[in-house]
């Protein structure tokens, strides 16, 4: 067609691959050639390969990896090789393709490398393949470090072999040396040194201080490549000889008797948690041994005692661990008689001090001369403030601030013991003195004038915050920072009087600078505030949402204050006066009014309350309030209707059957009204929305209209609902209906 050749059958390629034509050429002239031609078949390639598919690590850039060949279908063939974009190009940029070879075209460091092929043959059919080149020679890191053994007896020498260290590594036989290492896991890292690949300790082990230890290593190869772990050592427990016996107490007194507990024996062991079995032993120290017995961990008198004559006795017992490992102790039991009394000196301290000052020491009468007593805090009689103190050694110490004006008198509980473990109780007080202390502020209450307020009226009353309850004050003006308008004031005892006109339109705030000394001579200065005021002009209450129900506590609304000072702010009180009479049904919590009764919602009509709102200057503004009950909308209906068959009936005004819908305290509200047709249909919505003048716009006009040849009686009927606008109640309605005769 034109100058193309164009395939006009199907061609069997397997059978035959060569195929002939003869094609005449004529020119403008009408001249023409004819020639023979021949179309040979080219089928795609379908695999390439490289061979070899290696090289040496550290080989020269340019260095030949291999070369590519390429099966094809068609003998004799022949195919270039380009690098390619697709699956398995990541390394594709370390080689580059030279006719039919691959060579290096950067530095590998890697031991495998991934690229495309594409192989293209003379007739421009390819084939594209992933190909694998190995690095060899190339070093890898070591993947990991091992200890064995990892663990150790307990107390061997400083220098001992615990384990030597192994790596498992790519690069077989490959050395590696090893270190300690900060890191993750190297807390111990200082117990242990390593000598080749040898971990030793550094320190001595103790099972019973220490049973597991943390070190971090590295392992590094031949080229300097490395791995790192966190190790974990074992301290193997190796029973160890018990070190000394103890008797707690050790002391007998006239009233011990035979077969009676002297004191408990226990056992110093390196081996934490080891048992220990007692018995008297032969030896020095045994001249005694006779006068006792031992059951289980307990010494008991076994002969009687001459405490008038020997006051001390001797006797030696072995403890044996459960490992058989044993030791042997003389012990001494001496006579003992209870300490009598215990005494603090002082017991009385100032307050304020510092936690932690000394009270007192204490001190025990014992008839044993000599003996030592330690002190203890306990539980019982006297007791209760036991929290706030400490014993140091033989001194009582504070634990908590004391404070005079909290608390003047403190109870503890404390027992004295002895060395021989008998002991004495009491219960003491200490005594909190009282110490003057600084006053801490000055207030005036109230702080404010007006206009009317005249020279020589009282302004307020000045009064001292101290921690010394119950201090006087005397008070003066003094100068200093905020004494600007001291010249206006006068103090007379806790009064603060005007002593000069103010002009409230040109200033409305006013400073002073007032003084206040206590009875022992400390003083606090206070700069203070006397603000124009003005009195409050009307309460208002807001009733909050529908209340439908008002048992006592329920909060019904709000009270809000209108006043001339803008930001001032008012407390609320109940009053009595005019309007008082529902007072006792309610109370104020804050602003708001809350029922103190259940309150009547179906027959009363509303309540009334008397409230007074007093501004931060102690100006007040009364008012009586009403708290309205919500009251239910009324229909004003026609009496039973006629109309006819198929005849429409109109309720209207002009027809003197309107349908009007009344509430006394709607307002301009809204009201739903819904009508409900039995027996035919309106001309509007089944369900309306309005105020009362809408609503009784829309239904003056209603157009009823009986079902197609209905005869007998119909119905229409009315629910309005006030949705409980208009006072506490919540949502009240009115349900009626009128009669309408189709005949």
């Amino acid at each position: 067609m034109g100058d193309q050749l164009r395939l006009a059958d199907f061609l069997d390629l397997p059978f035959q691959t060569t195929y002939q034509l003869r094609v005449r050429s004529t020119d403008a002239g009408g001249l023409s050639v004819e020639e023979m031609l021949t179309v040979v078949a080219n089928l795609a390639p379908t695999d390439v390969t490289l061979t070899p598919d290696t090289v040496q690590a550290n080989a020269p850039l340019g260095t030949q990896v291999g070369i590519f060949t390429t099966v094809d279908p068609d003998p004799g063939d022949t195919h270039t090789y380009s690098l390619v974009a697709g699956v398995g190009d990541e390394d594709n940029a370390a080689f580059v393709v030279d006719g039919d070879q691959l060579m290096t075209a950067a530095e590998l460091m890697k031991q495998t490398y991934s690229i495309r092929v594409r192989s293209t043959d003379a007739g421009g059919l390819i084939v594209e393949q992933t190909l694998q080149v190995t690095v060899l020679g190339l070093n890898q890191a070591p993947t990991a470090v091992l200890l064995s053994p990892d663990s150790i007896v307990e107390n061997v020498p400083i220098g001992s072999v615990v384990g030597v260290f192994a790596t498992e590594d790519p690069n077989e036989g490959d050395t590696h040396t090893y270190s300690l290492i900060e890191g993750d896991g190297d807390e111990d890292n200082a117990a242990f040194t390593i000598v080749g690949d040898q971990l030793t300790t550094a320190v001595e082990l103790d099972h019973e201080t220490k049973d597991t230890y943390h070190i971090r290593v590295r392992s590094t190869d031949s080229g300097g490549l490395s791995v790192e772990r966190a190790l974990s050592i074992t301290v193997i427990d190796v029973n160890e000889e018990p070190a000394a016996v103890l008797l707690t107490p050790n002391s007998v007194s006239q009233e011990t008797e035979i077969g009676d507990v002297i004191g408990l024996l226990a056992t110093i062991d390196p081996d934490i948690g080891d048992a220990h079995t007692y018995e008297l032993a032969a030896g020095e120290g045994a001249d005694d041994n006779f006068r006792f017995a031992i059951v289980g961990d307990e010494l008991r008198l076994a002969g009687e005692l001459d405490l008038t004559t020997q006051t001390i006795y001797q006797l030696r017992v072995r403890s044996t661990d459960a490992g058989g490992l044993s030791v042997e102790e003389m012990l001494t039991v001496v006579a003992n008689s209870a300490p009598t009394a215990m005494l603090l000196s002082p017991d009385s301290i100032q307050e304020n001090v510092p936690v932690g000052s000394v009270v007192g020491v204490f001190t025990t009468e014992d008839p044993d001369e000599g003996d030592t007593h330690t002190y203890s805090l306990i539980e019982g009689d006297g007791d209760e403030d036991n929290a706030a103190f400490a014993i140091v050694g033989d001194q009582l110490t504070t634990a908590v601030e004391l404070d005079y004006e909290t608390k003047d008198t403190y109870h503890i509980r404390v027992r004295s013991t002895d060395s021989g473990g008998l002991s004495v109780e009491r219960a003491l007080s200490i005594t909190v003195i009282d110490v003057n202390e600084e006053p801490t502020a000055v207030l005036l209450t109230p702080n404010s004038v007006s206009q009317e307020t005249m020279i020589g009226d009282v302004i307020g009353l000045l009064a001292t915050v101290d921690p010394d309850i119950g201090d006087a004050h005397t008070y003066e003006l003094v100068e200093g920072e905020g004494a600007d308008d001291n010249f206006r004031f006068a103090i007379l005892g806790d009064e603060l009087r005007l002593a000069s006109e103010l002009d409230l339109t040109t200033q409305t705030i006013y400073q002073l600078r007032v003084r206040g000394t206590d009875t022992g001579g400390l003083t606090i200065e206070q700069t203070l505030e006397v603000i124009a005021n003005q009195a409050p002009t009307e309460v208002l209450l807001s009733l909050h949402a529908p209340v439908e129900e008002a048992p006592p506590g329920t909060a019904i609304g709000a009270l809000t204050t209108t006043d001339p000072d803008v930001g001032d702010w008012h407390t609320y009180q109940l009053v009595a006066g005019e309007g008082d009479v529902d007072n006792g049904a309610f109370f104020l919590d804050g602003n708001e009014v809350k029922t103190a009764v259940q309150l009547d919602l179906v027959s009363r009509e509303g309540y009334q309350i008397r409230v007074s709102s007093t501004d931060r200057g102690g100006l007040s503004v009364e008012a009586m309030l009403q708290i309205h009950v919500n009251q239910a909308p009324v229909h004003l209906l026609p009496d039973p209707q006629t109309t006819g068959i198929n005849q429409e009936l109109t309720f209207s005004a002009a027809t003197a059957n309107a349908i009007v819908i009344d509430d006394a305290d709607a307002g301009s509200d809204a009201l739903s009204v819904q009508l409900t047709p039995v027996g035919g249909t309106l001309n509007m919505a089944d369900e309306l929305f309005g105020s009362l003048e809408e609503l009784n716009q829309l239904l003056d006009g209603l157009i009823f209209t009986p079902d197609s040849e209905f005869q007998g009686e119909a119905l229409l009927n009315i629910l309005t609902n006030d949705l409980g606008h208009n006072g506490l109640g919540g949502a009240r309605t009115a349900n009626d209906q009128i009669l309408i005769s189709v005949q």
